[in-house]
């Protein structure tokens, strides 16, 4: 009998895992093609390290290569982190100004220092 509630036991553990990664493969693919869906280009990314490897690289050589070949906007993956490059100030305006709730955070600015740290571009939350 414990042999029994063992085997059972053993097998709910692998059908919980097996789950799991499932989900966890079909969200990784789902998140790695949001901007295929939104019909926005960019370079096709690894499944496990997205464009990483090309940015880091030399990210500015990877970003003007990428601006070139798909124009002023563009998404690419580092992992599996999806980002956005508007290079049109109109453009940009209207998702910053405009739509801002609907992008409330972006990404940590690397400077650290007035202007910026207030401006737009560094802003968090809503």
């Amino acid at each position: 009998m414990a042999g029994i509630i063992t085997e059972a036991a053993l097998f709910l553990v692998a059908l919980y895992l097996a789950h799991g990664l499932v989900n966890w493969l079909v969200r990784k693919r789902k998140t790695l093609t949001v901007f295929r869906s939104a019909a926005i280009p960019g370079p096709q990314p690894n499944f496990w390290t997205g464009n990483s490897r090309e940015y880091i690289r030399g990210y500015h050589a990877a970003l003007d290569r990428w601006a070139k070949q798909y124009g002023p906007q563009y998404g690419y993956f580092l992992g599996d982190m999806p980002y956005l490059v508007l290079s049109d100030v109109d453009e940009v305006q209207e998702l910053l100004v405009k739509r801002g709730k609907t992008v409330p955070n972006r990404q940590k600015a690397v400077v650290s220092v007035e202007p910026f740290r207030s401006s737009l571009i560094d802003a968090r939350g809503n």
